[in-house]
């Protein structure tokens, strides 16, 4: 059936090789790329093409009457700007054969073939695909809000400063990263068995598409509301941390990132004196939590300090206060913790963060909007409430900061060139607050002076962070 329909075969694609999971549940997400992906065409506006959708839900109801009767899926989420597949109805037999097909690498095999054509893998097919894709960011780089987004993207997506070998010398450890997956459990989850299973069949899925393309690529925000840059294809910058590193650890890069970025933002432009002190003094703010909790030591603690990461992360973006009790309730459940939401409202680091949102939240209000650094303007209402607008702001500093690696960059390429060398590093991964980075020479020179470029614009905005080698 799906052999003579083109949009039935891309929802098959898009189920069994290509979908996004959803990490809170093991669902394939189906957001609007990938509803577009599955139509073929741009869906929302104001299409005149005869026969064409007119909404996602009109692609999966097509799905639905025309091949997959069990095909199920959640309502739309506001805040996720996507919807989630709650049962597939696929064969179980078909996907048992997907499932083997993926659970191994397929570099360097014979008879590889791309899914979508059934053509064969070829290097100078993967080469071409290369530079559509860096054609498309071009293309999607109009919608950047903002001259430093606009730097971010030019220079991140020019395969001229991305050393193609770099990327392709990861799938020497690909099989690593299978082993990783094979054993890979998400900290702080309820996920059952079966979502358990699901989120390690979309690890697999993306590892297979790194496999066919594992340069990252990125774009901005599809509401062009922030500063951040984003994976534009399945790409290393979506796996976790774990599976990432079984990629890129043997071949040496460094992680590098801004040390609680957002905190120490907020604690500056909400003027809260207890955190900026103790971010300015060196001290972690996850082992000070651990201290005011009277909760054992932190140190290798993940789903503890995950917890609290996500705790004070949603209290600045305007999560309720009964909200965030509940979770971090649940979260200390989970993990074996004798702790509670209410121990942690408590603590005077959230005392002071909450009593600081609500005059940041309240002042806003009154002003309507705010301006960023970068020069976009974030505007309350319109879909936007006070945590929106937050958002955008503490994401302009953060990229102000991370802006000043990128030059550094330059100026390294532009010396290297001109001294008739190759660079002494490059950076090979790009993920908001923080990077990773291949170096041949100078490590330790190079990164004091990346740390000290950094710490140029943290100092001329008084915010109490600095760039770290993870």
């Amino acid at each position: 059936m799906a052999s003579n329909n083109s949009v039935l075969w891309r929802a098959l694609e898009h189920l069994l090789l290509t979908g996004r999971a959803d990490k809170s549940t093991g669902s394939t997400v189906v957001d609007r790329s990938s509803l577009e992906f599955i139509a073929g065409h741009k869906i929302w506006g104001t299409s005149t093409r005869k026969g064409a959708f007119k909404s996602g839900k009109q692609v999966l109801e097509y799905v639905k009457l025309h091949m997959l009767p069990g095909l199920t899926w959640s309502n739309y989420s506001q805040s996720k700007y996507c919807r989630r597949v709650l049962t597939d109805g696929l064969n179980a037999n078909l996907k048992a054969v997907v499932a083997h097909d993926l659970s191994s690498p397929i570099t360097g095999k014979s008879g590889r073939v791309y899914a979508q054509s059934g053509s064969k893998y070829s290097a100078a097919k993967q080469k071409n695909f290369r530079h559509a894709l860096e054609q498309e960011a071009r293309a999607h780089a109009a919608r950047s809000p903002a001259s430093t987004c606009t730097y971010l993207l030019q220079r991140l997506n020019d395969s001229g400063l991305r050393p193609v070998n770099g990327y392709t010398n990861l799938l020497k450890n690909i099989s690593a990263a299978h082993n990783v997956v094979n054993s890979y459990q998400p900290s702080r989850s309820s996920l059952s068995p079966i979502q358990t299973n699901s989120y390690r069949d979309y690890l697999r899925r993306l590892l297979r598409q790194i496999e066919d393309m594992p340069i990252p690529f990125y774009q901005p925000s599809q509401r062009g509301r922030t500063d951040r840059v984003f994976g534009l294809n399945p790409s290393i910058l979506s796996l976790p941390s774990s599976v990432r590193l079984a990629l890129t650890k043997p071949e040496k890069w460094v992680e590098l990132d801004l040390t609680s970025a957002h905190l120490a933002i907020g604690s500056t432009l909400w003027q809260i004196p207890s955190i900026a002190s103790l971010l300015h003094s060196g001290r972690s703010i996850w082992h000070e939590f651990v201290v005011q909790l009277g909760c054992p030591i932190l140190n290798g603690n993940d789903d503890l300090k995950g917890a609290l990461k996500k705790a004070t992360y949603s209290a600045m973006y305007g999560m309720s206060e009964r909200n965030i009790k509940a979770n971090f309730t649940r979260a200390m459940n989970q993990g074996g913790f004798q702790l509670s939401g209410k121990d942690l409202m408590a603590t005077k680091i959230m005392t002071d963060l909450m009593a600081s949102r609500s005059a940041a939240f309240s002042l806003l209000k009154q002003k309507g909007s705010m301006n960023t650094p970068t020069g976009i303007r974030a505007v309350l209402g319109t879909g936007r409430n006070e945590g929106s607008v937050w958002s955008t702001v503490v994401n302009s500093y953060e990229a102000v900061m991370m802006k000043k690696i990128l030059e550094y960059e330059e100026k390294e390429i532009k010396a290297a060139r001109l001294g008739g060398r190759q660079p002494d590093f490059r950076i090979m991964l790009w993920q908001h607050d923080g990077c990773s980075i291949r170096f041949s020479k100078g490590k330790r020179l190079h990164i004091n002076n990346l740390k000290a470029a950094v710490a140029t614009v943290a100092t001329h905005y008084k915010i109490p962070t600095s760039l770290e080698v993870k």
